[in-house]
């Protein structure tokens, strides 16, 4: 009897062993590799790029086909209302993720894990969309690797790549069609002269020529992008000949421009007044940006460091940026971990600020500020999550912010609908 019992005793667990390998895996097979458990952060529901079709075809499919997974976010960027991009990388893999609707349903839009990435890219720097089907990434070189740029028409579902002629680094990124976009590069970077050059397609990034290039023996024609130890802020093109590159030199901000699509630049000196100013130990400044599809109305965000604080003001445009408007912000003095984040505008008169878990709403071009109640999520959440990593509104109602953890290994991404009144995470 005793016999009996233990055989089946022995059948009963190996039946339920068999069970458990011959369950349903699929499932989690299709999911990324479950990076995120080393990184941990934001909760999203994703759907394979191989599932697309199905799910639009099929409702029973949907719920089959969406996974649950964890990924820590270091960037964002807002397409629409309701359209947005958002990505981190784990073991040097790049995971990109695309919503069209609010963040309720994410599609992987990753490129191939074969293309390694030594960092995270940045928007505007290393990684650019112009709408949820065409966008760009660059991955700089590293040791041997070359500097590539890689490019989607399908909204991630198919990536191709090109080279840049030389290994270098991204500093900037911008496009302003499907077809035509320029980048920076710089490399030598731990020498006090960085070497520049500047890069245009005009096949949407098939092709890339060198049409700048500040080193002293080049057979570029052109003019200086910028001072050779200037440290670059950013770059935006109004259309395919007028673009803009602020940076920072020998302590100050300064802005370039150039009217004949990048081959050369002049500075603009009447940008910045440093009799506006007292006692800054130093300068930081934004990228230009210019308002929605105006190639009119622009602006630049300046701010003042000094005895561990930083203030920002702006400068705000109205001609093409030939004259800029100096605004200082009555806002108060910044410090620790977000003590660089500047405010953010959507057009010439509205912007938000957000300053010691508070966020302010301007309508007056910054001249004046109001504090919004209150937010119970919002101050819950940046106490477990201090550190703000980007803050954007894409319309007066719609805005995302991303804020992390000290150690940079967990983060959350929150929207509001209301204008910063109220928030919830994605």
């Amino acid at each position: 009897m005793i016999l009996w019992r233990s055989i089946t005793l022995i059948l009963l667990i190996t039946g339920v062993l068999l069970t458990a390998c011959t369950s349903d895996t699929s499932n989690e097979a299709s999911v990324p590799a479950q990076d995120e458990t080393q990184d941990s952060g934001q909760t999203i529901t994703v759907i394979e790029q191989n599932t697309i079709n199905k799910i639009n075809t099929n409702a029973e499919t949907a719920s089959k086909e969406k996974f649950q997974i964890q990924t820590r976010l270091s960037d964002f960027q807002l397409i629409s209302d309701t359209t947005g991009i958002a990505w981190g990388s784990t073991r040097n893999e790049l995971r990109l993720y695309l919503t069209q609707d609010s963040g309720k349903i994410w599609k992987n839009i990753s490129p191939s894990s074969s293309v390694q990435f030594q960092s995270n890219p940045h928007y505007g720097r290393d990684i650019f969309f112009i709408d949820s089907q065409t966008g760009w990434v660059v991955r700089n070189s590293s040791g041997s690797a070359e500097t590539v740029v890689l490019r989607t028409v399908d909204g991630g579902v198919n990536w191709k790549l090109a080279s840049l002629p030389q290994q270098a680094k991204s500093a900037a990124i911008f496009f302003v069609s499907k077809n035509v976009g320029w980048i920076i590069t710089e490399d030598d970077q731990n020498s006090l002269e960085p070497h520049k050059s500047l890069y245009r397609t005009k096949d949407g990034g098939v092709k890339w020529e060198k049409i700048m290039d500040n080193s002293p023996n080049t057979d570029i024609r052109g003019g200086s992008l910028n001072p050779a130890i200037g440290t670059l802020s950013g770059m935006v093109f109004t259309d395919v000949h007028h673009g803009y590159v602020t940076s920072i030199w020998l302590d100050q901000p300064h802005l370039h421009t150039t009217t004949d699509g990048g081959v050369t630049w002049k500075e603009n000196k009447s940008f910045f007044n440093m009799e506006k100013y007292q006692g800054c130990e130093q300068f930081t400044s934004s990228a230009p940006d210019f308002f929605g599809e105006s190639t009119q109305e622009g602006w630049i965000s300046v701010g003042c460091t000094k005895n561990g604080q930083t203030k920002f003001s702006a400068y705000f445009t109205t001609d093409s940026g030939n004259k800029w408007n100096y605004v200082p912000f009555p806002l108060g003095w910044q410090s620790g971990v977000n003590q660089l984040l500047s405010p953010t505008f959507l057009n010439s008169k509205e912007g938000w600020a957000l300053q010691s878990g508070k966020v302010f709403h301007t309508t007056s071009q910054g001249v004046k500020w109001a504090e919004l109640p209150e937010s119970s999520v919002l101050k819950t959440t940046m106490s477990k999550y201090p550190e703000v990593v980007k803050f954007q509104f894409y319309s007066s109602k719609v805005g995302w912010l991303l804020v992390q953890t000290k150690d940079l290994k967990r983060s959350l991404l929150l929207q509001t609908k209301d204008g910063g009144i109220r928030w919830h995470v994605l």
